[in-house]
């Protein structure tokens, strides 16, 4: 024989009741430590209710006319709907009774239907449970109760009008079924505006989590409707994603190679953290680090997406060259392979962070490709330096283009050093494509005047313990990015840029 669900009674209604004397017994608390621990326990804010009320009646009579201990009660309305288990967890009340469960709601397995706003009774307990705070109903008066004030009312995002609307019955169930349609209202639009991002890229996915999980905006979102909303956004940055492959797929894809360099300790991270903050466009950050031990490269290992790439001290020798060149195209788009599989990379940003300059970053690239085109024997190997082989064999068209290719990939070089007075300052170079010549230098020293590969756009102080100043130096680098994309006539450049 088929059993019936068991039917679960939930409400967002509650009207709880906590004693001075029954707590005091584990907290050994002050009647004024009481108070206030329980004005913080059952603020709205803490409790996730829509609105709390509260009064602590210390002038009450039993039957024999004894004082009884100082107690609280309280109406709350939660901003999701709750059994008595949940809300007796979240107020601490020490029974089902005490925790006073109002408009209920029966949850069960076929059935999720609120009990109608009209019923009479329903209506009446939860305006009694308001009128009780302040000892006004019919049977506390025929009690002779002691009477409170209104003046003795605690609230919590809600105001006394509001409070005398809950005691009126009928009025409270209207204002709530407006406040609800708003609510709904307010909600919707905020789902339909954070999809909207999120399909254009604006938004991430862990940010909509912290907006309707956690109520961040504070429009009454809880758990549940995360669990709602959270495949439409799934599917909404799948959209996202696949947009992006499309479009780099058919038109020129703006990726921008910054190199940071500078003696250990100096502060390349510290410089380069805003600097990826101001152009990641909300969508985070893709930190790759160097490989390990006999373990592959792998640059596309944990990518979502981003749209801006920090590379911590990887050298040259860990990427293969034609890896390289076509992974770092500044303007083709190519799929990446990541744990034997074809993987997009798509930021529009990837900055270098090395305490090498960058010609040695591209010496070390090269070295194992030149000795193979040159055809070097071992022993020649230790005894000349790749910068000598190189030069020496650089009108070979095989040496030629691929020294041309690998400098290309690089749009800004930026190099932080110590002045003769010890101020910290950045040199801030922007590339010059009509120089790139099939040399490998030393350091920006070694360029000849006038034929600079990389010219000097501009040296600007940097003092990290000053904000302005930090926020000034990521400003000019990003001016030399949008200079370098400007002089070369490019009919697209990076985003957010």
């Amino acid at each position: 024989m088929h059993k019936a669900p068991v039917k679960i009674p939930r409400s967002r209604k509650f009207a709880p009741q906590r004693s001075y004397e029954y707590d005091r017994a584990t907290t050994n608390e002050t009647e004024a430590q009481w108070k206030n621990r329980m004005k913080k326990e059952w603020s709205a804010k803490k409790l996730k209710a829509k609105y709390v009320v509260l009064i602590f009646h210390n002038q009450d009579m039993d039957k024999d006319g004894n004082l009884i201990a100082l107690h609280v009660h309280a109406i709350v309305y939660f901003n999701d709907s709750k059994t008595w288990t949940e809300a007796q967890k979240a107020l601490g009340t020490s029974s089902e009774k005490n925790t006073n469960m109002v408009k209920r709601k029966v949850d069960d397995d076929t059935n999720d239907a609120d009990v109608d706003d009209d019923d009479d009774e329903i209506n009446t307990s939860w305006s009694s449970c308001a009128q009780y705070l302040l000892h006004i109903t019919p049977q506390a008066i025929i009690d002779k109760k002691h009477l409170y004030n209104t003046s003795e009312l605690i609230f919590d995002d809600i105001d006394l009008d509001g409070f005398k609307g809950i005691m009126s019955g009928r009025l409270s169930d209207r204002e709530e079924r407006k406040n609800a349609r708003q609510k709904a209202k307010a909600q919707r639009a905020e789902i339909v505006k954070i999809s909207n991002k999120i399909r254009t890229g604006e938004m991430m996915i862990a940010e909509a989590e912290q907006i309707i999980r956690f109520d961040k905006n504070g429009l009454g979102f809880d758990a549940l409707d995360w669990r709602k909303n959270k495949g439409i956004f799934l599917g909404d940055e799948d959209d996202y994603r696949y947009e992006q492959i499309k479009h780099n797929s058919v038109n020129n894809r703006p990726l921008a190679s910054l190199y940071i360099s500078g003696i250990a300790g100096i502060g390349k991270n510290r410089l380069a953290r805003p600097l990826a903050l101001s152009c990641a466009n909300g969508r985070g950050i893709h930190k790759i680090s160097a490989k390990g031990k006999n373990k592959t490269f792998d640059i596309a290992d944990g990518y979502d997406f981003e749209k801006v790439a920090i590379l911590q001290e990887v050298k040259g020798y860990m990427i293969g060259l034609d890896e390289f060149c076509s992974v770092f195209d500044p303007m083709e788009y190519s799929l990446t392979n990541s744990r034997h599989k074809n993987k997009p990379w798509l930021p529009n940003f990837a900055i270098f962070v090395n305490s090498a300059p960058l010609d040695t970053f591209i010496d070390d690239m090269y070295r194992d490709y030149f000795y193979q085109v040159i055809g070097l024997s071992k022993r020649d190997r230790h005894n000349h330096s790749l910068t000598y082989i190189v030069n020496e064999n650089r009108s070979k068209p095989e040496i030629t283009g691929k020294i041309r290719e690998v400098r290309r990939r690089f749009t800004v070089n930026v190099h932080l050093r110590h002045d003769d007075n010890g101020q910290l300052v950045v040199d801030i170079y922007v590339r010059a494509d009509e120089h790139n010549y099939a040399i490998i230098y030393k350091s920006p020293a070694d360029y000849k005047p006038g034929e600079e590969p990389f010219f000097l756009f501009k040296t600007v102080s940097l003092n990290f313990a000053d904000e302005q100043s930090v926020n000034a130096c990521v400003d000019m680098i990003r001016e030399a990015v949008r200079h370098y994309y400007t002089r070369h006539n490019y009919d697209v450049k990076p985003e957010n840029i």
